[in-house]
């Protein structure tokens, strides 16, 4: 057993987990900066844009990645051998989860007007819902559901301007409907 073996993979480990705790607090700070848009009186809440680039970035670098573990293959055996089929099972639902976050990130959106909230889903999908006729909110896994008979609307806590909404939550819904919710967001903040 060779010490200084061990103590170059440590070091190695070490410095890779530093760096990526860097790059995540960068990401987690960036997208806490991100403003909503405000257009005239109503205010759009939308996934932030960092994430966008983040995916645009993983899809544009994971077939290079690809490229790469072959190209050391024909270094190594001489002929052009395709990578590791485990490389493909990992790396192609990457590419998936990036086109999805890229079209996620452009398309689904959340616009609040002093009369009602708006959603435009993945497939830009409308859905809206007066203040005034909400029956229920919940709050459950990170998200707000704000409820109209049998149609919702699902808020999502990772949404450019998340407070505002908050606020015309508290502002436009009577508290006996969105008490419990706030409870259910006070200890999911807690536990997050």
């Amino acid at each position: 057993m060779d010490w200084n073996s061990i103590w170059e993979q440590i070091r190695a480990e070490v410095i890779a987990f530093v760096i990526g705790g860097i790059i995540s607090y960068f990401i987690y700070f960036l997208a806490r900066r991100t403003r909503p848009n405000q257009i005239g009186n109503k205010i759009v809440l939308k996934f932030p844009t960092v994430y966008w680039y983040l995916a645009f970035i993983l899809l544009l670098a994971l077939p290079i990645i690809l490229l790469g573990d072959s190209y050391s293959l024909y270094k190594q055996n001489g002929k052009f051998v395709l990578p590791d089929p485990i490389m493909f099972y990992i790396i192609v639902p990457l590419m998936f989860l990036a086109l999805f976050l890229i079209f996620y990130s452009k398309n689904h959106e959340i616009i609040l007007e002093k009369d009602s909230i708006v959603s435009y889903g993945l497939t830009r999908k409308r859905k809206e819902i007066q203040w005034k006729s909400i029956s229920k909110v919940r709050f459950q896994q990170g998200a707000f559901r704000v409820y109209e008979q049998k149609n919702y609307i699902e808020i999502i806590s990772y949404l450019a301007g998340f407070e505002i909404f908050l606020e015309y939550l508290k502002k436009y819904v009577s508290k006996d409907l969105s008490a419990e919710a706030f409870q259910k967001y006070d200890k999911f903040l807690k536990n997050s």
